[in-house]
């Protein structure tokens, strides 16, 4: 047997189903969970938390010039740099702002966020394996949707309302 998509990638795929890129929001069943959004200086939208390849740790989200997101999140969190990580402190956030990286793991690698060490593993996997003569194997790279993640403002839509950076 030949494993022929990794477990994230098939969970990277579940999650695509989930997206209603038209509307730019969840589909119909799942309208009203949070996500973070990215637009531009248009006010466009140019990425979302669901559909980054690292979510919440995605540069879009946490690098560019607005670093409103990043002191939300810090504060929120509230973590030295060193010291116990309290994962329950980390899964009330993520369910305040994107309930769907409680599912799908997150790894928050910024030093200003308790040293880089927040870190929720996946909770949905899928495996996608093929048998017998036809096997073929698919190679996927990682993709970014966008042009790089500078001069871009952060807006975070969800059930607690919706904020814009300024």
């Amino acid at each position: 047997m030949l494993l022929v998509e990794s477990a994230q990638s098939m969970a990277n795929r579940l999650e695509v189903v989930c997206w209603d890129t038209v509307a730019d929001d969840w589909v119909t069943p799942l309208k009203g969970l949070p996500v973070v959004k990215v637009k531009d200086r248009a006010s466009k939208p140019l990425t979302n938390s669901v559909l980054e390849p690292h979510r919440l740790n995605s540069p879009y989200i946490l690098e560019g010039k607005d670093k409103a997101f990043l002191t939300t999140l810090q504060k929120e969190l509230a973590i030295a740099e060193k010291g116990i990580v309290d994962i329950r402190k980390l899964t009330a956030t993520l369910l305040k702002y994107d309930t769907n990286a409680l599912l799908h793991g997150v790894f928050l690698a910024k030093k200003e966020i308790a040293g880089g060490r927040m870190r929720l593993p996946r909770a949905l996997h899928s495996i996608h394996r093929s048998r017998g003569r036809d096997r073929r194997r698919k190679w996927r790279r990682e993709e970014r949707r966008c042009e790089p993640f500078r001069n871009v403002g952060v807006t975070v839509v969800g059930t607690y309302g919706t904020r814009r950076s300024r």
